[in-house]
């Protein structure tokens, strides 16, 4: 029960995000985008992992025990019958697996119907009350 995903770089494939909730495109995107608008400029690897976890932290506070991970990639629920995993390059998801064909191909806020929009709408304004300045 949830609705999982992991995320993992291609830059540092060893590590990776494991979410129990809110592993959907619309939650993913938004904590991608959110990390993007609260760092000063991009940057690669173990920065933008860090960030992209305090991000989703921020989301599911006060009380996330159960719901966010981090770990060795290999070992988390990569194929876990709901959202796969996304490999992001930078903060730009470039690939999704264990996912249906069709699901692939979605990777963009443009690629959201009108009710993952408003999810994504509604993280995002989450997510700027909480960010701790």
């Amino acid at each position: 029960m949830g609705n999982r995903a992991v995320i993992a770089f291609e830059d540092n494939p060893d590590v990776g995000i494991y979410l129990h909730w809110n592993g959907g495109l619309e939650s993913v995107l938004a904590f991608i985008d959110e990390t993007a608008a609260r760092m000063d400029h991009e940057r690669e690897g173990q920065y933008t992992l860090a960030r992209l976890t305090q991000t989703i932290g921020d989301f599911f506070a006060p009380d996330y025990t159960l719901s966010l991970g981090i770990g060795p990639t290999k070992q988390l629920d990569r194929d876990n019958g709901n959202n796969g995993t996304y490999w992001l390059r930078g903060l730009r998801i470039w690939y999704r697996e264990y996912v249906p064909e069709c699901e692939r191909k979605r990777i963009s806020v443009g690629d959201l119907n009108s009710e993952e929009l408003e999810g994504y709408t509604a993280i995002r304004k989450i997510l700027a009350k909480r960010q701790v300045k």
